[in-house]
């Protein structure tokens, strides 16, 4: 990447980022791009794209488009709809609307699923990623559009622990998705975990306490340490 290309983006200068477009190594405009995706660089990114100069379909998972989906980018997104010929593949878009959910990005999902993305696309990945990072509007979302909870072996529950978002939790087990899963998959994540609320909702729920801490005692991931504590004196004061 020439200084001058350099010079031109760090001033956010558009009629020399132009100048630059003709002269560039196509991978150093395709970086630009990329950096301007992840900043939000609004400018910058519609003069590159708006050039035509590089391929921007691209399906890898770091695509312009994945990346400014992940960031919360809703603008640069808008961008690639307004001056791209080409029409993304339901991979492309997918992946996008995935990083999205991840990071809870609704309104960029809300945005592809209307240029076509279907956010059911590969077993409810959007679902599977929103619930796994705690992302409650988007879980929400996409349960009342017609999402699966019980996706992949239930793995929205089982993997909602590690989220961390009690709302998250409780949207699932409201439809009704197995408590039991994978042998108490999702009770183990929880004391794992360490929340406490998260565990006495799935206690309430019906998961089955004896066998629950037996599997979470054989995978030695229930001891007094590391933030486990409340969890710990809790199980034991129902249990033992």
């Amino acid at each position: 990447m020439s200084n001058r290309f350099i010079t031109a983006i760090e001033k956010n200068n558009i009629s020399a980022i132009e100048r630059c477009l003709d002269k560039e190594a196509l991978s150093d405009i395709r970086q630009a791009l990329l950096v301007a995706c992840i900043e939000g660089n609004v400018a910058v990114a519609k003069c590159i794209i708006s050039s035509r100069t590089i391929d921007v379909s691209s399906t890898d998972a770091n695509s312009p488009l994945c990346l400014a989906a992940k960031y919360g980018n809703l603008q640069v997104v808008e961008l690639f709809f307004e001056y791209v010929d080409v029409l993304f593949s339901q991979e492309h878009l997918a992946q996008a609307i995935a990083w999205a959910a991840e990071e809870g990005h609704l309104d960029i999902v809300q945005f592809l699923e209307s240029r076509g993305g279907d956010i059911h696309y590969n077993e409810d990945l959007a679902l599977c990623q929103a619930a796994r990072f705690g992302q409650a509007d988007v879980v929400k979302y996409l349960l009342q559009n017609g999402a699966n909870p019980c996706v992949r072996e239930n793995l929205p529950i089982r993997s909602a622990p590690f989220g961390k978002s009690e709302e998250v939790l409780h949207l699932l087990l409201q439809r009704g998705v197995d408590v039991h899963s994978n042998h108490e998959e999702a009770f183990v994540n929880a004391a794992f975990e360490g929340n406490v609320n998260m565990v006495k909702m799935l206690i309430a729920y019906g998961a089955d306490v004896p066998y629950a801490m037996d599997q979470a005692i054989r995978q030695t991931l229930i001891f007094p340490t590391r933030g486990r504590e409340e969890v710990y004196m809790y199980l034991q004061s129902i249990y033992v």
